[in-house]
């Protein structure tokens, strides 16, 4: 009888636990934040890369660059920036002053002292974290 009475506890207080409910996926590399609902995720590896995709995005990060990731109820506002686009970029602070032109995003990075800035290429604009 005992037994029967401690597993029902044991069952009542495993049913009543509950996990906290994450809908992102944040992704750390070496060029910054990377934020991907959850739904419909799959990862896989291939030539050392992480290749992460879901019904809206792909991202793919080398291994090498790749410090960590996380399950997050909420997205990064930093975003990678491809360092092997050879697209030229303007940069800014996150106040809006103009840092300066360059060939590419490797090269900003490369040139760019620890901190936050927006790059700006030519499609688009993402916030950028140096280390």
């Amino acid at each position: 009888m005992k037994r029967v009475i401690l597993s029902i506890l044991a069952v009542m207080a495993f049913v009543g636990m509950q996990a906290q409910s994450y809908d992102y996926l944040t992704f750390v590399s070496n060029v910054g934040e990377k934020s991907m609902k959850i739904t419909g995720t799959v990862i896989s590896f291939s030539n050392g890369n992480m290749v992460v995709k879901n019904a809206a995005e792909e991202y793919t990060v080398a291994l090498s660059d790749l410090k960590k990731f996380y399950f997050s109820d909420g997205t990064s506002a930093i975003e990678a920036v491809a360092d092997d686009s050879n697209e030229p970029v303007v940069v800014y602070s996150v106040s809006g002053q103009l840092i300066g032109s360059f060939d590419n995003a490797a090269s900003a990075k490369n040139q760019l002292s620890k901190g936050i800035y927006v790059v700006k290429g030519k499609n688009e604009s993402k916030k950028m974290m140096v280390e």
